[in-house]
């Protein structure tokens, strides 16, 4: 995405703004200057990559315990699994806080759609409302700790 110069350069057009209306330019320029990857790109196009969510920590314990068989050459194996167990300990620990990308226009997140040209060239910018939608997925299940027991025997 292109970001313009700085607010009222007239490098891109808002769709629904007059000349003596400009709110979508200052809910534009509102989210831009919030955010450290869009000020950065002032005047140019946004770098791929040039945000990130918070990175997130998590290890597994595994415990294992070999158990003899019905004959010298079998044997048992007993393995208990705890996946993401620091979030068994403190469940502030390795869950993934993040934005929803579910939108109406599809699975993609945006707070601005390019929407045409005007007759003199210039990009056409729809603003749409940013909805804070910062969801835990620990509250889905996805990032919480899980145990697992697995038994195995070898012949």
């Amino acid at each position: 995405m292109y970001v313009p110069t700085a607010p009222g350069s007239g490098e891109v057009v808002f769709l629904g703004d007059t000349a003596t209306n400009k709110t979508n330019e200052t809910l534009f320029w509102s989210i831009v200057d919030a955010n450290k990857a869009l000020r950065d790109a002032k005047g140019s196009v946004v770098s791929r990559n040039s945000a990130f969510a918070p990175f997130v920590n998590s290890f597994d314990v595994r415990f294992s315990q070999e158990l003899p068989g019905f004959t010298a050459k079998h044997k048992g194996i007993l393995t208990l699994d705890i996946l993401n167990f620091g979030n068994l300990i403190n469940n502030r620990w390795g869950r993934t806080n993040e934005m929803g990308f579910q939108s109406a226009g599809g699975n993609r997140r945006t707070f601005v759609n390019y929407v045409g040209l005007d007759p003199n060239g210039k990009y056409i910018y729809q603003v749409n409302p940013v909805v804070d939608d910062y969801t835990l997925r620990q509250v889905k299940g996805e990032s919480q700790w899980a145990m697992q027991v697995t038994a195995k025997y070898e012949f």
